[in-house]
Parts: C-alpha cells; structure tokens; sequence
C-alpha cells in the first residue's frame, strides 16, 4: 500500500515520541524503545524502497537506505559520539563476545559472520562500517521478533547504544526523506 510522503513522516514522528517515552535503565524500556524506533526505521525504509522498486526487506533495511539517505550522512550520524557506541556493539559480538548476533538458516550463531560484522564496523571502508551498522540493527530486530530469546539483564549492554545508533539512523533518515520528498520539518 502506498503512502503519502506526509502520512510517513508523521508516522515515523509518531513512533519517535513513543520510543522517547522508553526508559532505557530498565530492560523492557530497552526492549520497548528499540522496538519503537525500529517501527519509526521501517516505515521509512519502506517508503524510500517501495518509490525506488527495491525489493526485499532486508535489502531495503540496508544497502536500499543507505543509498536513498546517503552514506557520508549516515556515517556522520553514527559517529556523533566519536563512535564509541559502534566501537562498544562491536566488542559484544563475536567469538570471545557475550552476544552473536548473525546466524545461520537455523538460528545458530554464524561466527564467520559475527567476526566479518566486528571487523566492518571497527576497520571497514565507510560504506562497510554504515553496511554493518544496518545490518547489525536489521539482524538484532530478527532475533528480537523471531528468535528464542527471553529477557536478560546482560541485553541492556547491547540494547543501549544500539537504540542510541538507531535512533541517529532513524533522525538523519527522517530528515532525508523530508528533504527528498518535500514534507515540511
């Protein structure tokens, strides 16, 4: 179903103030905000998707907005924080990390995968480290919606940043699409 450019501005809007309302101290604010702000992620990766004919929701979540909103913007977003918060999701994930985050057709952990994800956000090109980023946030929404997980105080070390990079996605995005498709601020 098509949307105007306005009704999913708003929306996403909408899904910010809610996520805003989430208190991150406590593990079902994390949980909740993330959720939230993906909401707010997904109804403007859609629409950027659907008007260029990208296919697929991983692929619009990921390669699909990073090209709509921009590499160099996105990177900036991500690094407002001197990338620490890249830097501390990157530490959990892995071999030796507390968190996989990739897996495999059977929800397995994927530890090729969680090492190539580690090394594309800390020493990958610009466009691999904004890939990763995406990917990252695409993957954990996965796990959230469709994986086995239960609540774990331990999650609140990954969920923290990870909203705070999603929400500068969701930001840099809005203002993107606001520009792009000529929807007042």
């Amino acid at each position: 179903m098509w949307t105007t450019p306005e009704y999913t501005a708003d929306f996403c809007k909408r899904w910010l103030c809610k996520a805003h309302r989430c208190d991150l101290s406590d593990l079902g604010g994390a949980f909740d905000r993330f959720v939230s702000l993906f909401i707010a992620f997904n109804g403007l990766f859609s629409h950027f998707g659907l008007r260029s004919r990208c296919r697929g929701d991983r692929r619009q979540a990921t390669s699909c907005f990073r090209t709509a909103v921009g590499e160099a913007a996105l990177l900036a977003a991500l690094r407002e924080d001197g990338g620490k918060d890249m830097q501390a999701l990157a530490a959990l994930i892995g071999v030796g990390g507390d968190f996989f985050v990739c897996t495999d057709g059977h929800h397995q952990p994927d530890d090729e995968a969680d090492e190539r994800l580690k090394a594309h956000l800390t020493e990958g090109s610009p466009t691999q480290q904004v890939d990763a980023m995406l990917n990252y946030i695409y993957s954990v929404r996965c796990n959230m919606f469709h994986g086995h997980k239960a609540f774990v105080d331990s999650q609140l070390r990954m969920l923290r940043p990870l909203c705070r990079c999603l929400e500068r996605v969701v930001l840099v995005g809005l203002q993107r699409f606001e520009s792009v498709f000529g929807v007042a601020g």
